[in-house]
């Protein structure tokens, strides 16, 4: 994969010139995911193509409670898409075994992107 991933960092190089302001590494996955064991407060953001975002967020619902617990966000350029990372396990349906807290905290994400705020003598 050292060599497959060409066309992603050759565009997140020619994009990373652009902001010059933020700092803008590269690391393979198998290093990544070691990293973001041993020093997650190291990361605020981290662009990946989708099958690399997919282990990473795994990883990292690992990190903090399990895939039950972990929101999710995808942002497009006019659209952004709000889920559970885990997906909706339809095999539990109706059989009140799932935990709510991904889908709550997706849909408190979503709502901030919406610029909906909790007010704040609430």
């Amino acid at each position: 994969m050292k060599f497959t991933d060409g066309l992603f960092f050759e565009s997140a190089r020619e994009v990373a010139k652009k902001y010059a302001g933020i700092e803008y590494e590269e690391r393979l996955i198998d290093n990544m995911c070691m990293q973001l064991v041993q020093k997650p407060e190291l990361y605020d953001v981290i662009a990946l193509p989708n099958l690399y975002g997919d282990i990473l967020s795994d990883l990292c619902a690992g990190l903090v409670g399990g895939l039950g617990v972990a929101p999710g966000a995808n942002f497009g350029e006019e659209i952004a898409v709000f889920e559970a990372v885990h997906g909706s396990a339809p095999k539990y349906k109706g059989m009140n075994k799932v935990n709510p807290t991904a889908v709550i905290l997706s849909a408190k994400l979503m709502l901030y992107h919406l610029g909906k705020k909790k007010p704040r003598n609430a």
